[in-house]
């Protein structure tokens, strides 16, 4: 009976450290390698729309993006994402936040993730656990008008 209990004691504390540091992956290993990109996959133009101009600007802080015709944010693991959504004409809209992972047909929805890192009208996230390697991410965000902004970003995360 003893053993019984400490054994179920055991795997509680095992399932709460599971679960408590699964709530920090980005993506997790299958995942990233599902999506990981090829070169060619990598160096394909980003797709970027704002709705007659008029969606909410995405305005990364960390990290921040280089090269502004192809987006790419470079990172270490673990990463810290700061990302403020700013009015363009109407308030922001956050429970229209979208983050996804793509690559080709394939994709893998983010937003839950990053749910409980929205401070207002940002996303605050410290100690992201993401694998290395280069990826395509899309954020998609509209205002309270239904005006939306959509954007590609490379993520690069290296060791």
């Amino acid at each position: 009976m003893v053993f019984l209990l400490v054994s179920l004691l055991f795997v509680t504390c095992l399932l709460h450290v599971t679960i408590a540091t699964a709530e920090n992956f980005l993506l997790f290993p299958g995942e990233a390698t599902e999506l990981q990109l090829t070169e060619t996959e990598w160096n394909m133009p980003p797709i970027t729309t704002r709705g007659a101009g008029f969606g909410p600007i995405i305005n990364f802080k960390t990290p921040t993006p280089k090269n502004t015709d192809n987006p790419t944010l470079e990172t270490t693991s673990p990463a810290d994402l700061i990302i403020l959504f700013q009015q363009n004409g109407a308030p922001v809209d956050m429970a229209s936040l979208e983050i996804t992972a793509k690559k080709g047909f394939l994709k893998r929805d983010l937003t839950e993730r990053i749910r409980p890192y929205i401070q207002g009208t940002s996303v605050v996230a410290t100690d992201l656990q993401v694998p290395k390697g280069k990826f395509k991410i899309q954020i998609i965000i509209a205002d309270i008008k239904g005006n939306q902004t959509s954007t590609e970003y490379r993520l690069k995360v290296g060791n």
